[in-house]
């Protein structure tokens, strides 16, 4: 951490370079949006801010039984995934074309990103949507809300 400001990235990836990918910077009490397109943009950028926390929304990992070779006829999904559909929160499994791509890329940022010793968190639109909807961060039991002026 720099001092007293607080630095978190957060990357709403897109599952391929060609495409903008949605940054958001928060540094002190600063706050940018922008896009970038290429990894070593990002990875780039992570290098140069240092943040406490990258958050980024796209799948991480596969699931443990996951065959990376070809399409799949069986949905794939991790456990996580599997938690959320029992809630009926709908998603689409990692082996449909778009989110195969995005997968692979969430997976590859990762591995780079944590090497270098940065701290990672899957976060996903749905889920927070979710959570909003369901109260969540209105109760700061569940959901308390830091200090980090």
């Amino acid at each position: 951490m720099r001092g007293f400001h607080y630095c978190l990235i957060g990357l709403d990836l897109a599952g391929k370079s060609s495409r903008p990918s949605g940054i958001c910077l928060w540094w002190g009490k600063e706050v940018r949006t922008f896009v970038l397109y290429t990894d070593n943009e990002i990875i780039r950028l992570v290098k140069i801010f240092q943040p406490d926390i990258v958050a980024i929304d796209a799948p991480l990992s596969y699931p443990r039984d996951y065959q990376n070779s070809g399409v799949q006829a069986v949905p794939a999904w991790r456990e996580c995934d599997l938690a959320l559909r029992r809630k009926n929160i709908r998603l689409f499994p990692l082996n449909f074309n778009s989110m195969r791509e995005l997968t692979k890329r969430g997976v590859a940022l990762k591995t780079i990103m944590e090497k270098q010793g940065f701290r990672l968190r899957l976060v996903s639109n749905i889920l927070t949507g979710q959570a909003f909807l369901e109260g969540v961060f209105l109760d700061p039991e569940r959901f308390p809300i830091p200090d980090i002026t």
